[in-house]
């Protein structure tokens, strides 16, 4: 695992377009592609939620779930899940999802 990077909830509006100018930066999506920062606000208003990995104060990574219903339970949906291409292989998208 990499030291001094610290997992914790995405919750103000600045750190969910960080995780959608992260989102730009390791996929390359066109704009209609692209997960806008309101699709991370309704997921945490909904049941759903947003962790980030932080360097400091920098965001190298983030997950991103829904919530979701089926068979009468509630679930998380594991929506996607980007690391900064600096930080791959170092434990960073394992320490998200766990």
């Amino acid at each position: 695992m990499s030291s001094g990077i610290v997992v914790r909830k995405c919750g103000a509006l600045d750190e969910f377009r960080a995780c959608v100018a992260l989102e730009r930066e390791i996929w390359g999506e066109a704009d209609l592609e692209v997960e806008p920062a309101t699709t991370f606000v309704v997921a945490t208003e909904t049941g759903g939620q947003v962790l980030g990995a932080f360097d400091g104060p920098r965001l190298i990574g983030y997950t991103l779930a829904l919530a979701g219903l089926a068979n009468g339970g509630c679930y998380l949906h594991s929506h996607m899940t980007g690391v900064h291409r600096d930080y791959r292989d170092r434990g960073v998208g394992r320490m998200l999802k766990l």
